[in-house]
């Protein structure tokens, strides 16, 4: 589903499993800057770590079109990097 608000965590977390052990967790994303006009800055997300993403350096996230388009305002363009902030958010759902 494009619209799901998803990421893969580097295997550095992960521990270089698949499922890893941060699986179901929530992590809350905000936008910083960065990619084409800083379309989005100040956007929040929360999303559901679902996969290891082994090409990830060890704080970067793989996001999904639907929760990289909810960071962005919409905007895909250009699809890659953007500057975030993220933070696990508690065992129980809430950050």
């Amino acid at each position: 589903m494009q619209a799901s608000m998803i990421i893969a965590l580097s295997n550095y977390w992960q521990q270089n499993q698949s499922p890893g052990p941060y699986c179901g967790r929530n992590i809350q994303i905000t936008n910083t800057g960065g990619g084409q006009d800083n379309n989005g800055v100040g956007n929040v997300i929360v999303a559901t770590v679902a996969d290891t993403c082994p090409g990830c350096d060890e704080n970067h996230l793989d996001l999904s079109h639907g929760a990289f388009q909810a960071l962005t305002g919409g905007n895909l363009d250009p699809p890659g990097q953007i500057d975030i902030s993220w933070h696990f958010c508690n065992v129980d759902g809430q950050c």
